[in-house]
C-alpha cells in the first residue's frame, strides 16, 4: 500500500529538515562533516565499531514525542574533543563529559528540528544516554559524521 502524494511529499521534507538539522548541529557545534547515506555504505561503516552510544530526548508541546541518536564511542568522543578544542587522545573513554555532550547532541538536534519544523515552544527533558548494541538502525536515518555512521530517528 503506498501513501498519499502530499503524505509522501511531508515525509520527504521531514526528513530533509532532520537532515538539515544534523548537518547544522554536527558543523556549527561540533565542527563534523556530516551527509546522509544509504543502507549499504551504512553496514560498511558499522563493521569498524563494537561499542555505542545512544541518547534520547523527549519533546512535549503541540506535539509530543522522542529523538533519538545513535553512535559509536569513538565518535561520541571525537566530537566531544572537538566541541571543547582537545585532541581525541587527550579525552578518556570514561570521562562524564562524553556522556554529557551526547545527550547535548541529541538535545540541540532535536531543538533545531523542532524550531524549524514547528515553530512553536516545547518543552525538552534532559538527555538519557546508555551503551546500546551497534549499529542496528533499521528506519533510521543514517549519516556519515567525519566518515563514521550516527543515525537519528524520530518517534
Amino acid at each position: 500500500m503506498s501513501c498519499p502524494k502530499s503524505q509522501n511529499a511531508s515525509m520527504v521534507e521531514e526528513s530533509s529538515q532532520l537532515d538539515e538539522a544534523v548537518a547544522y548541529v554536527a558543523e556549527e557545534g561540533f565542527f563534523a562533516s556530516v551527509e546522509p547515506i544509504g543502507q549499504v555504505e551504512w553496514d560498511a561503516l558499522c563493521t569498524d565499531h563494537d561499542t555505542w552510544l545512544e541518547s534520547s530526548v523527549r519533546f512535549h508541546g503541540p506535539l509530543g514525542g522522542a529523538l533519538r541518536c545513535r553512535l559509536p564511542l569513538a565518535l561520541a568522543r571525537e566530537l566531544v574533543s572537538a566541541f571543547l578544542g582537545m585532541e581525541t587522545g587527550e579525552l578518556p573513554p570514561t570521562d562524564p563529559l562524553v556522556q554529557d555532550l551526547t545527550g547535548e547532541l541529541a538535545n540541540m538536534v532535536c531543538g533545531r528540528w523542532l524550531t524549524r519544523t514547528q515553530g512553536q515552544v516545547f518543552d525538552l527533558e534532559h538527555p538519557i544516554v546508555e551503551s546500546v548494541p551497534g549499529g542496528q538502525c533499521r528506519g533510521w536515518s543514517r549519516y556519515a559524521a567525519n566518515g563514521v555512521p550516527l543515525a537519528i530517528e524520530l518517534a
